[in-house]
């Protein structure tokens, strides 16, 4: 970090023709050249949710059953949708009485939302009992 601030500073300098000593109020003319310059970052930052908090197992049912376009249809990230379809499909098998959703009620989300809460519940029982940790 240092070394990439002196040299943005030698740059600043030597580019604006500005020493130490001679600083102006006015910047000079290229100095908007400078700044679109170090404005781009070298690094691409990633985009795949790093900042992002990592969702529990009744977040991502209640996404993939209640998300409006289906998540299923429009999810052009290929990783993220596999990841959610074995995770949804993984879950179904911690519902021991199985499920029966019908879209066209009104209570259709909380539906989705109790049964998804019921599976994770199950599904961490199962991770007890194996002796599997978080």
């Amino acid at each position: 970090m240092n070394r990439a601030l002196t040299d943005r500073v030698n740059l600043l300098e030597h580019a604006g023709g500005v020493g130490q000593a001679d600083v102006s109020s006015t910047p000079p003319a290229n100095a908007t050249q400078t700044r679109e310059v170090y404005s781009e970052s070298p690094t691409k930052s990633k985009t795949c949710g790093s900042k992002a908090l990592p969702k529990g197992p009744a977040a991502i049912w209640f996404e993939w059953y209640t998300k409006t376009p289906r998540l299923w249809d429009v999810c052009g990230d290929r990783q993220k949708k596999s990841a959610y379809k074995q995770t949804v499909n993984y879950m179904k098998l911690f519902l021991p009485n199985g499920f029966h959703l019908d879209p066209s009620t009104a209570t259709y989300c909380d539906q989705v939302l109790r049964f998804g809460q019921e599976a994770e519940a199950n599904l961490l029982k199962f991770f007890q009992v194996q002796g599997t940790k978080r």
